[in-house]
C-alpha cells in the first residue's frame, strides 16, 4: 500500500483505550445503571473527533473511531444489531465445553492460576449473559448505531485534513461463534445467513466513503479449542467454511477499500497452543479483500531467563 510519494500507508488495528471521560458512561451502561443517554452521545462525538485528531497527530494516515461506539467487545457488539436471537443460561455442561464457553482453551489449562486472575480482572467483559440461540431469521437491525459511528467518525474526518477513515467490524465466524442453530437446516445455512446480516454493515461503511476491516480472531484462536481432540485437517474444513461465508458477505464490495484482520487473541498473557500461520496461510489468502492485516509473534526475554511468546509474564516456558 504505497502512496503516490512512495511513504508507506500508515494504519493500526482500530480499538484503542476509551477516554476518561467515556469511562463513566461505559461502567454504568455494562452494570445496567441508568446514565444520561444524551450526554453520552454527545461525550462519544467530542471523543472520537479528539481520537481523530491524535491519531493524524501520530502520523497515522488511515484512522478508525477508536471503536469508542461499539457495545460490549470488538466482535459481540453485534449482538445488539442482530434480530433473531434470544439468550438462554448457560448449562453446567456448556460451561465445560471449550467450544461453547467463551473463555477456555488450552492456555488456560496450562496456566490455571495466571488466568483465574486475568480473565476475572481483565476480561470480565467478554463474560456474556447467556448462550445465543438462533430461533429466526437472522436479520440487520443495527442501522441507527451504525449511521452514528459513521457520522462521528466522519466529523472527526471532516476536521483533520490528510486523513482516510476506517471502521472494524466484525467477521461472521467471530459474530457468533458460541450460538446454537435452532432456525437454520444446518451449519452452512445458519452462516452463510448470517453473512448476508452483517454484509448490511459492510456495504453501508463502504458506501458512506469508508474504508472496511473485516475482523476475525476466532478463525485462529478457535485452534486452541478444538485440535485436539481434533485433527489439524478438521480445524481447517471447520475454518473453510467460516471464510467461504465471509467471501459472500463481501460480495460487490470494492478490494480496495477492504482488508481482512486476524489474530491469535490480543491478550497479554501466556500463548503456547496458537496455531502457526503457516497452517492457515492459504486459508486467509483465500479472503476476497484487497489487503491482508494479522499479528506478528513475537519473543521478548523474560526475567527469568527464558523466551515468551507474545507475552510479558515471568513462566520461562510460556
Amino acid at each position: 500500500m504505497l502512496r503516490a510519494d512512495r511513504r508507506f500507508v500508515v494504519s493500526h488495528v482500530g480499538s484503542m483505550v476509551r477516554p476518561p471521560a467515556m469511562i463513566p458512561y461505559l461502567q454504568k451502561a455494562q452494570a445496567g445503571e441508568p446514565y444520561d443517554k444524551a450526554e453520552f452521545e454527545e461525550c462519544l462525538t467530542e471523543s472520537v473527533i479528539e481520537a481523530v485528531r491524535l491519531q493524524a497527530e501520530a502520523g497515522i494516515d488511515v484512522v478508525s473511531d477508536g471503536e469508542y461506539g461499539k457495545s460490549g467487545t470488538w466482535a459481540f457488539y453485534v449482538h445488539r444489531r442482530l434480530k433473531g436471537i434470544e439468550w438462554r443460561s448457560f448449562t453446567e455442561a456448556e460451561l465445560k465445553d471449550p467450544m461453547i464457553a467463551v473463555i477456555s482453551g488450552r492456555d488456560r489449562e496450562a496456566f490455571p492460576e495466571f488466568y483465574a486472575e486475568y480473565d476475572a480482572r481483565v476480561l470480565a467483559v467478554a463474560r456474556s449473559a447467556g448462550r445465543p440461540i438462533v430461533t429466526a431469521p437472522l436479520v440487520y437491525t443495527g442501522q441507527a448505531e451504525l449511521q452514528r459511528d459513521i457520522a462521528n467518525l466522519k466529523a472527526g474526518l471532516a476536521r483533520t485534513k490528510g486523513v482516510t477513515g476506517f471502521l472494524p467490524v466484525v467477521a461472521p465466524a467471530s459474530a457468533l461463534p458460541n450460538a446454537r442453530n435452532e432456525y437454520y437446516r444446518d451449519e452452512e445455512s445458519f452462516l452463510f445467513a448470517l453473512a448476508e446480516a452483517l454484509r448490511t454493515e459492510y456495504r453501508a461503511i463502504i458506501d458512506a466513503g469508508l474504508d472496511l476491516q473485516v475482523d476475525d480472531a476466532f478463525i485462529p484462536f478457535m485452534y486452541e479449542k478444538m485440535v485436539p481432540p481434533m485433527t489439524l485437517a478438521q480445524y481447517r474444513q471447520w475454518a473453510a467454511l467460516r471464510i467461504a461465508a465471509l467471501n459472500h458477505a463481501l460480495e460487490g464490495l470494492p478490494p480496495e477499500r477492504t482488508r481482512y484482520h486476524i489474530c491469535w487473541g490480543s491478550w497479554n498473557g501466556p500463548h503456547m497452543f496458537d496455531v502457526p500461520l503457516k497452517d492457515i496461510a492459504d486459508l486467509v489468502l483465500e479472503v476476497k479483500t484487497g489487503a491482508l492485516s494479522f499479528e506478528a509473534a513475537i519473543r521478548a526475554m523474560s526475567t527469568s531467563g527464558g523466551y515468551g511468546r507474545r507475552c510479558g509474564c515471568r513462566r520461562a516456558r510460556c
